[in-house]
């Protein structure tokens, strides 16, 4: 150190300790592989000057407590029953300078197996016969355990985590088990499943324990079979479920069906046999149920009665199962005929009597007789022929007679029109035998008549007969090519007509009810005109009958539209004053009119009217807002034009305003320009005024430079020539009079004359001012002094004329108002900066 002064000495020591760092810390473990909630200590060592140690969980310190015990100056943490989330531990080596930490140790604990778990794929609730089964056995532990499997508690000698079986078959049924061993911690643990294989169901066969049962007699047993898991069965006739009846049984498992006094319509039987996984079908079982002979029926070929020399077939028919046999008799009396079938050829007298068929089932030894007879008749009947009283009656008016008739013995009468047999009643009466048909009133639809003559062994038909019956004209059918609503001028037109009549009616055309001198079915019209519009009437007479009949058919016949206009009763309209009345007048034929303003249809209501023909538009008390494009739109079917006009309606002027707004305040000297504007159709002209006095004209007044003569009150007037309103607005313009500049003084200047300014200067400018504002007025107005106009606190209003009528407020007394004055400062606190030679500073003075 160096000297301090006073001659003493004084010294001082300074001792330096060196430290070793201190090392990475190491942790070591009195077992790497604990087994879970077994005990374990952990060292930590490190070189250097060690003070204490500390440990760490993750970032957080471990204090002693519960299961952590710390010894040996913290270099040992025990562990008791350590868990397998236990890991991750630090150490942590410092001194008072120097500090140093391990790697995180992590324990490998030992634990399990538990919480073991079967999984099958596929998942499923039965297997069937021949699929394949994978088993999964999974557990929780460390390490990972070793795997057995059991079926049944016999081993399978399997081992791993899986168990596969292909091809399952009934042995593979069972209770499924999986253990689990862990080498480190010497532990087993133990889960089961169960699974069930199943066999499909084959096809089932019927057996029955009668195969030719008899009907009503014998009891039939059919037996189902099929193999499979528990298979169950139902039986069905004819797709529907037998269950349990008076005639029908089944066995507790439903495989046999008893069917007693079995009958023929117990025919085919299905078994179906089913189990959880399938159902499978037997083919079709038929009982062939014997039964008859019974319903016999002998036919005969021909079926009426046979003449002499004629050949006769019999032929007889049993239901029966089997076929019965026949056997044939004449009188009660055997022919030796056996066979269905009996032929007769060349008939005789002999053969009339009575024919009996037999019939046995030699499976139910059952018989069962039939008997028919048989006449004999000598002429058949010869073709009819029909004749008529009239042969060309009127409908309506005349009775037809037809008379039908045919040789033979023994002949009867039918009459059928149209293939459908004629029954007497209101318009037809028959004859006594038949043979006679009276037809009253005859209709055009009476035609087609048949007689049909008969006897026991034949019968003959007539031709068709057909009356010719005059009838008609009924009315005719007009109709029009092409059929329209309307018809333009110039195309051709077709009408046809066409009444019903025998004979055909003779056709005349009438238009309007005047003869066209035009006969025939067709009427023509090359070039049609306005004049074709009307009714076209077709009349047809039947020369016969001597009748008239007639139809009507109208048609329209248009010209195009055009030369659409639309003109207005005033060209001039003002605002809520006049009425508008539109007219739209078209040249053609005119089926529709639509108004629009500005390309919208227009709408009727108070005050927007239409005629009953919307040809005018009405407009009651106009407004601007009916200012627009007017469009009148005249149409017809085949055509559309349109004419346009512009309404304008008048109004105005108001909301006049004069911009600047007012009130004004001007300098002296300086320009000013008042802008004049209104609403107003058309636009307004315009006038200024200052009082009384006309200025100019025009929406702008300008004043270049104005004086103090240009004080008082302007007015803007706009005027409508149209409407011949007028409006006003008017405001005050204010002139503002500014003092003269004055030098600004040096600082001695300012010193020697502030007093005298204050003083002097002030009382004179004041009195001066006055006078000369009063003389300027004076000058100015005349008589009509009250146009001055005082500035008053609070922009107060005062007097002032429009140059007609004077408004006076409550005079004010005159005030002055004095503006400081900028005094340099001197003196021993003053600014030392230069004094600004040229600088001008100004004093306003206000009058109030």
């Amino acid at each position: 150190m160096g000297p301090t002064g006073g001659g003493a000495d004084a010294s001082a020591t300074l001792t330096l300790h060196v430290l070793e760092s201190i090392s990475k810390p190491i942790i070591s473990s009195n077992n790497a592989n604990p087994v879970e909630h077994n005990d374990v200590t952990l060292t930590c060592t490190a070189s250097g000057p060690v003070d204490s140690y500390y440990w760490l969980k993750g970032d957080k310190i471990i204090n002693p407590g519960g299961r952590i015990v710390l010894g040996g100056d913290n270099t040992t943490l025990t562990i008791s029953g350590v868990l397998r989330s236990d890991g991750g531990f630090t150490c942590y080596a410092y001194n008072a300078i120097d500090g140093n930490r391990s790697d995180p140790y992590y324990l490998n604990v030992s634990y399990g197996p538990e919480s073991l778990t079967i999984s099958i794929n596929p998942q499923s609730d039965f297997y069937i016969l021949g699929s394949d089964v994978i088993f999964s056995c999974s557990a929780v532990s460390n390490p990972i355990p070793e795997f057995q499997w059991y079926l049944n508690g016999n081993s399978l000698q399997r081992n791993g985590q899986q168990l596969i079986i292909s091809d399952i078959s009934l042995n593979n049924n069972g209770n499924y088990t999986c253990e689990a061993f862990n080498n480190a911690t010497k532990g087993y643990s133990v889960t089961t499943t169960d699974i069930l294989v199943v066999e499909p169901v084959s096809k089932p066969t019927i057996t029955s324990n009668d195969t030719n049962p008899i009907e009503y007699i014998d009891t039939v047993a059919l037996t189902c079979h099929a193999s499979g898991t528990a298979v169950s069965y139902r039986w069905n006739m004819e797709n529907e479920t037998i269950n349990s009846s008076d005639r029908i049984g089944l066995s507790n498992d439903n495989s046999t069906l008893t069917i007693s006094e079995v009958l023929r319509s117990d025919d085919e039987f299905t078994c179906y046999g089913y189990n959880m996984i399938n159902e499978n079908a037997s083919d079709p079982y038929l009982l062939n149920v014997n039964y008859g002979p019974e319903y016999l029926n002998i036919s005969k070929d021909p079926q009426l009665t046979f003449h002499l020399g004629s050949n006769v077939n019999f032929s007889c028919s049993a239901v029966s199962n089997p076929t019965s046999e026949f056997q044939w008799y004449l009188n009660g009396n055997s022919l030796q005929q056996n066979g269905h079938q009996l032929i007769i050829t060349d008939i005789s007298l002999n053969d009339t009597g009575n024919y009996t068929c037999e019939a046995y089932n030699n499976a139910t030894k059952r018989y069962s007789l039939i008997t028919t007879d048989m006449i004999v008749v000598v002429e058949p009947v010869s073709k009819p022929n029909v004749t008529a009283s009239v042969t060309n009656p009127v409908e309506l008016n005349d009775t037809v007679v037809l008379t039908c008739f045919a040789s033979g013995t023994a002949i009867s009468y039918q009459w059928l029109q149209d293939n459908n047999a004629i029954n007497p009643g209101d318009r037809f009466d028959l004859s006594g035998d038949n043979s006679n048909l009276t037809i009253s009133g005859v209709l055009r639809s009476d035609g087609g008549f048949t007689c049909y003559a008969f006897n026991s062994i034949s019968a003959m038909t007539s031709d068709p007969y057909h009356l010719n019956v005059s009838y008609g004209p009924d009315s005719p059918n007009v109709s029009v090519n092409p059929d329209l609503s309307a018809y333009l001028t110039g195309r051709t037109v077709t009408f046809s007509c066409f009444a019903d009549s025998n004979p055909p009616a003779e056709l005349e055309w009438n238009l309007n009810n005047t003869s066209l001198q035009h006969k025939g079915q067709r009427l023509i019209i090359d070039s049609i005109t306005l004049n074709s519009t009307g009714n076209y009437t077709c009349q047809a007479f039947n020369n016969l009958t001597k009748r008239y009949s007639a139809s009507t058919k109208q048609i329209v016949v248009i010209e195009p539209v055009s030369n659409v206009t639309v003109s207005s009763n005033n060209s001039k309209p003002i605002e809520n004053i006049d009425t508008i009345l539109l007219t739209c007048n078209a040249s053609g034929s005119i089926q529709s009119r639509i108004w629009y303003q500005d390309a919208q249809v227009i709408k009727e209501d108070d005050r927007v009217i239409t005629s009953p023909d919307n040809a005018t538009l009405t407009i009651i008390s106009v407004n601007r807002n009916n200012s627009g494009t007017y469009r009148c739109n005249a149409s017809n079917d085949f055509s559309s034009n349109f004419g346009d006009t512009n309404l304008q309606i008048n109004y105005g002027p108001e909301k006049v305003i004069i911009t600047p707004r007012g009130p004004i305040q001007v300098e002296l000297g300086k320009t000013l320009t008042l802008n004049c504007a209104a609403q107003s159709v058309p636009p307004a002209t315009y006038e200024w005024y200052n009082g009384s006095s006309l200025l100019q004209t025009g929406q702008t007044y300008n004043i270049e430079s104005i004086s103090l003569n240009a004080d008082g009150s302007y007015t803007c007037r706009a005027y409508n020539n149209i409407t011949t309103k007028s409006k006003n607005t008017t405001i005050q313009v204010t002139v503002k009079a500014v003092s003269p500049p004055v030098k600004k003084l040096s600082v001695g200047g300012i010193i020697g004359i502030v007093i005298a300014v204050l003083v002097v200067v002030t009382l004179i400018i004041g009195i001066t001012a006055w006078m000369f504002k009063q003389k300027i007025c004076r000058a100015k107005c005349g008589s009509q002094h009250n146009n001055i106009k005082m500035a008053s606190q609070g922009n107060e209003p005062v007097s002032y004329s429009n140059g007609t009528n004077t408004q006076t407020t409550k005079p004010k007394e005159i005030d002055v108002v004095y503006a400081q004055p900028y005094i340099l400062q001197q003196g021993p606190n003053a600014s030392t900066a230069s004094t600004e030679i040229n600088k001008t500073d100004y004093a306003e003075l206000k009058f109030k």
